[in-house]
């Protein structure tokens, strides 16, 4: 019972990860009032999706707890390794220059 759990949180991290790349694209081509509702209001749904899957396990158990939040944290490692080694967003994208750069 405790592996689902793992891979719930792993699951719940690698859609977080998503949606963050989601809105750096986002704040990237649009600085406006609209795209920082968007951003902020993604955001504060990654938190309550995070403490519901945290509250949830918890009732399970201490383990079951742990077993969310380990793969939470493997799931925003393996978004992290994913997104690098794919290239993320373009620096274009994101709006930073590489002119200069050492």
């Amino acid at each position: 019972m405790s592996a689902i759990w793992l891979v719930v949180g792993g699951v719940v991290a690698i859609l977080n990860g998503l949606s963050i790349r989601w809105s750096v694209l986002l704040a990237g081509m649009d600085v406006h009032l609209r795209a920082v509702a968007w951003i902020l209001l993604g955001a504060i749904l990654r938190w309550i999706l995070v403490a519901i899957l945290l509250a949830v396990a918890l009732r399970q158990g201490i383990g079951q707890g742990l077993m969310a939040f380990l793969g939470l944290w493997l799931g925003r490692w393996g978004i992290v390794w994913w997104l690098s080694r794919s290239g993320g967003a373009p620096d274009a994208a994101r709006g930073l220059s590489t002119e200069g750069a050492l």
